[in-house]
């Protein structure tokens, strides 16, 4: 298990979807909305400000709720279903996890117990960074960041 950490983030603009899909069309609606974003800040001759990211709100297998994004340096215009946004500051519990997505569920585990031992409460969405992909990296090398928003 990598270090878990208390952290206070910034408030920073994002390009973000919001949408909701079953857990067996999780993947293909992230790399939809990673595609839509990208071809968007393409379009707008702009770069990512940071790697893509995806905040869950809910637990709800059949029914989750989830918004799609990247940072970006400066806000920018939405069009579509791709929204202008900002990730508000707040303090959250992270852990960078090196290894395949399969292992999240051991790793947000582990991120409730420390927050319990912290006397800590989850608030809000749970995000996930990806700063590497399936495509770049073999699963064993992925990194996400996973971080949860608490008071």
């Amino acid at each position: 298990m990598s270090e878990i950490n208390l952290r206070e983030i910034e408030e920073f603009p994002v390009l973000m979807i919001r949408r909701r899909t079953s857990l067996e069309g999780l993947k293909d609606a992230i790399g939809d909305g990673f595609m839509k974003i990208a071809t968007y800040l393409e379009y707008l001759g702009e770069s990512p400000g940071g790697p893509p990211y995806v905040a869950y709100y809910n637990n709800e297998m059949d029914d989750l709720d989830i918004e799609i994004g990247f940072p970006v340096v400066s806000p920018l215009p939405g069009q579509g279903a791709i929204h202008a946004s900002f990730i508000r500051a707040h303090t959250a519990v992270e852990c960078l996890h090196k290894g395949p997505y399969s292992k999240f569920p051991e790793v947000y585990g582990e991120m409730m117990r420390w927050m319990e031992i912290h006397d800590l409460s989850p608030v809000g969405a749970y995000y996930e960074t990806y700063l590497n992909s399936p495509g770049d990296a073999p699963e064993a090398e992925l990194l996400t960041m996973i971080r949860i928003a608490v008071k």
